[in-house]
């Protein structure tokens, strides 16, 4: 399956997934990833149909420094 990463202020980055439930297990036991060598949190996930097309989009926000 297409995954669509969408980091904040910057454009998607696809990829190809075969097995997206295990994706979708190991993003539910992380709280950041790192997309292009960037460190992201995870905001939500959707599947996405276009026409016949189902990918799932994966969206980022920028990891908040601590004080």
């Amino acid at each position: 399956m297409r995954v669509s990463w969408h980091p904040p202020g910057r454009p998607p980055y696809e990829s190809d997934c075969p097995d997206v439930e295990q994706l979708l297990f190991l993003l539910r036991m992380v709280q950041t990833v790192h997309v292009q060598g960037e460190e992201y949190a995870l905001r939500k996930t959707g599947l996405v149909l276009d026409g016949n097309d189902l990918s799932l989009s994966v969206w980022l926000d920028e990891i908040a420094l601590a004080e």
